[in-house]
């Protein structure tokens, strides 16, 4: 399916606080003397704020990925609530409603790509190196994932052309593109397979340019407006929806059209013309694997599980 936007604000999702790459400001205060909101409503005010630029920023990635926003909000609550008070975290309630605050104020460009609020960069106590479960557990702001588990290690954010795995490893205005930190290119800017635009743009013809809709003439897969759910029919040369539909129902390649899975679900045994069926996103602590994805945040680890973020079980 398209996924120009899936760097989206989901990048440092199953890890934490949003993706922040060097940004400066916002200190953190010892929780004890902290007089502010409450955890929970911290939470809560976070996850509506982040789910609801994601809805409007690109509301076919929501769709696809949590069906509506209730369910992402209900879901970005649990990744707030392990970065307060993990081990080495400095982060509080005030912390994060002020991030929820600036999460609001944010453009789309600046949501869709690696510019975070300051307000969002907490840093907390672990050094390069140390195992972490979420950003706020480190130094650096950023907590580095390692596949098929869900802890990772407190590493530097890398400047242009350095190493990467999500948008946060890059330092702020850098995205990661094909595993390479990267500028985007603004309007009219060249660009390439490795040379992104900003996220709210498409490479058209070699250019950066507002993507085109459903209805408009396309030539190629990168032209559409994939963020609202715009795929290039290269038979017919034009931008055409992508139809979503649900558990057990046809997906992929169907018809001459793109059909893809609400809420997460998994288009799964495709054949060889590129149709499968939806399957349910599994349940948190259930098996899962190829054919049967978890719900953000929680990843399917190497056991084969649905495993929530847990960065007290990961090590110092």
């Amino acid at each position: 399916m398209p996924g120009g936007a899936r760097g989206l604000l989901i990048a440092g999702l199953a890890l934490g606080l949003p993706a922040c790459g060097s940004c400066s400001g916002a200190g953190a205060q010892d929780a004890a003397v902290e007089t502010g909101p409450s955890a929970a409503q911290a939470c809560q005010d976070f996850a509506e704020a982040f789910c609801g630029r994601l809805n409007a920023c690109a509301p076919f990635l929501m769709e696809v990925s949590y069906g509506d926003v209730a369910t992402c909000a209900s879901r970005m609550e649990l990744t707030c609530a392990p970065g307060l008070g993990a081990p080495g975290a400095h982060a509080t309630a005030t912390d994060m409603e002020a991030c929820a605050r600036a999460i609001e104020g944010e453009s789309c460009d600046d949501a869709l790509d690696n510019a975070q609020p300051s307000a969002c960069s907490i840093p907390g106590a672990r050094p390069d190196d140390a195992g972490c479960g979420v950003n706020t557990q480190c130094q650096s702001g950023n907590c580095r994932p390692s596949p098929g588990t869900i802890c990772g290690t407190c590493s530097p954010h890398s400047g242009a052309g350095g190493p990467c795995v999500l948008d946060g490893d890059c330092s702020a205005t850098l995205v990661c593109n094909l595993g390479v930190c990267a500028g985007p290119g603004v309007v009219g800017a060249p660009c390439s397979e490795s040379q992104p635009c900003l996220r709210s743009l498409s490479c058209v013809g070699g250019k950066c340019q507002t993507p085109i809709p459903a209805g408009g003439a396309c030539t190629s897969i990168t032209d559409c407006d994939s963020a609202h759910g715009a795929f290039c029919d290269l038979f017919h040369k034009v931008c055409a929806p992508v139809r979503v539909t649900t558990t057990s129902e046809p997906c992929g390649l169907l018809d001459g059209g793109m059909v893809a899975c609400i809420r997460g679900e998994s288009c799964g045994n495709v054949d060889k013309s590129g149709q499968g069926r939806c399957h349910p996103t599994a349940a948190d602590r259930s098996p899962c694997g190829p054919d049967i994805t978890c719900m953000a945040p929680a990843a399917c680890t190497m056991a084969l599980r649905c495993t929530l973020p847990n960065p007290a079980a990961c090590a110092p």
